[in-house]
């Protein structure tokens, strides 16, 4: 059997049980943090191999959660979330409801209702905000949020939270708690120390027994797994919220390095090529890493994206699949924090209107190649996005969207293709008659074949102070733009 430090798997794994079954007695919050991070170590060192499709990832949590190891904990919540079947999400609750008390499973809920990747399947939400009570520690109390979404549900579990019970350890039991935590942090340099003998965590064990009870043996229906957040995810949301600064990036690229990921090294790469150019071989090299691992550095997001764009290592602009198969992928990876640091996206459309309207794409700015009906639901929409730059295919009429709304606060630039030029002039007095309109810095309409334009020269006459400071009008055939300076000379400046 394996030894680390001097001490052997069961031995590490006797005092990782023998904390829990302090913590479930006391509820003592240093003890949680503990064994979350313990359990991590636990499940580095089970080494399990991870399935690349959801029914393999999904069949792994079924047997994981069957075979009752503790260490499998944090790998099973890990894949919690994989794919968008509630059906598969209620069947891994039945499996998570029967372990034991255990802060890892307190934290992972509590983590996901701070940041929900979905608002739908309200049945595992109800039964994971119920089972919260049970697993947390007063960490949960100061954390835990009440805002729109099952509001009453958390009102209830924080009740119960407010009322546990709770007792502090004595000396002599935090010095026992003391040795089997420098047992489990079981040093990188190996050396060894006093606390970390052998002999000692066996006396501490026995001693923490003797009032708390022996602690569970492996494979006995109870353990757990780390509700300790997902390190990881927390790296990325991260970056995320930090899209201008590059130190939470680089944070990620060591972790990345740590586990020889290449990720790491396009991450830096990238980084100093925003600062100096890069020479000949660190071009290649970044070229070769894209081609042999971009599909994976997407993750789930690969199968619902085309033309992917990384910038200082992250998506930054893409694509979206114009099928109903990839419309299908992106619903399944709405939430993901890979979304985090997409500034522009492409082909935004009704049905993928909720992925562009979800927290977690905070940083996007740009959509292009949308549509109206979009348009019109971003705009209504309850809470404000950040985009300032919007691109939609728009039939003539009296649309919804111009009438302004709370979603689209910050919008600065409407671009709008295909325009009819017998609809040009008719077209911009809907905009700027619009309350939208008031707000607009630019207005961009892309007129097909207008070998005409007396219709915008008409338009200029008339709103002349509007159009000098606002408008563009672009020639879709030959592409060149009437400069918002002087609306009656050409400029020889491309559209964008």
């Amino acid at each position: 059997m394996s030894s680390r430090n001097g001490l052997t798997e069961e031995e590490r794994y006797e005092a990782f049980m023998s904390l829990l079954s302090v913590w479930r007695v006391t509820r003592d919050p240093g003890l949680g943090e503990v064994i979350e991070f313990a359990g991590l170590e636990l499940m580095e060192e089970r080494d399990i191999k991870p399935a690349t499709t959801v029914k393999a990832q999904h069949a792994s949590f079924i047997e994981m959660a069957e075979e009752l190891h503790p260490a499998d904990l944090d790998a099973m919540l890990e894949i919690f979330f994989v794919g968008r079947s509630s059906g598969d999400f209620l069947k891994r609750l039945d499996k998570l409801e029967i372990w034991p008390d255990d802060p890892r499973i307190g934290s992972f809920i509590l983590n996901e209702l701070l940041s929900p990747r979905f608002h739908s399947a309200k049945k595992v939400w109800y039964r994971l905000i119920d089972m919260l009570p049970r697993h947390a520690d007063p960490r949960a109390v100061d954390s835990i949020v009440i805002d729109h979404l099952f509001i009453a549900r958390k009102k209830r579990a924080l009740k119960a939270l407010r009322a546990m019970e709770t007792r502090e350890l004595t000396e002599e039991e935090s010095a026992h708690c003391d040795v089997l935590t420098a047992a489990l942090d079981a040093g990188a340099d190996n050396t060894t120390d006093a606390t970390t003998d052998a002999d000692v965590v066996r006396a501490a064990i026995d001693a923490l027994a003797k009032t708390f009870g022996p602690p569970r043996k492996p494979y006995e229906k109870a353990l757990a797994k780390r509700n300790h957040r997902n390190l990881e995810r927390d790296l990325l949301l991260d970056v995320a919220e930090n899209p201008d600064d590059d130190a939470p990036r680089l944070v990620y690229a060591d972790w990345l390095l740590q586990k020889d990921d290449p990720w790491g090294e396009l991450i830096q790469l990238q980084i100093a090529a925003a600062e100096r150019p890069l020479t000949n071989e660190e071009k290649q090299r970044e070229a070769e890493l894209m081609a042999a691992h971009q599909k994976r550095w997407l993750g789930p997001l690969a199968e619902g994206i085309q033309d992917p764009v990384f910038k200082r290592g992250f998506l930054h602009a893409c694509q979206l699949v114009w099928s109903q198969t990839g419309e299908t992928r992106i619903r399944q990876v709405v939430g993901d924090p890979r979304w985090g640091t997409l500034y522009q996206l492409n082909g935004g459309n009704f049905a993928t209107s909720r992925l562009i309207s979800d927290p977690v794409m905070k940083n996007l700015r740009v959509l292009r190649r949308s549509d109206r009906r979009t348009f019109e639901r971003l705009v209504r929409s309850k809470k404000p996005l950040a985009l300032e730059e919007f691109q939609a295919y728009m039939s003539f009429g009296r649309d919804e969207g111009l009438q302004g709304g709370p979603g689209l606060p910050h919008l600065k630039r409407l671009e709008i293709p295909g325009v009819r030029q017998e609809d040009l002039f008719y077209r911009c007095c809907e905009i700027f008659d619009s309350p939208l309109g008031e707000s607009l810095e630019e207005v961009l309409l892309c007129v097909y074949n207008a070998d005409d334009v007396n219709l915008w020269w008409d338009f200029v006459n008339e709103r002349r102070e509007l159009a000098l400071r606002k408008m563009s009008l672009v020639d879709g055939t030959v592409f060149q733009r009437y400069s918002r300076d002087s609306p009656w000379k050409r400029s020889k400046n491309d559209a964008k």
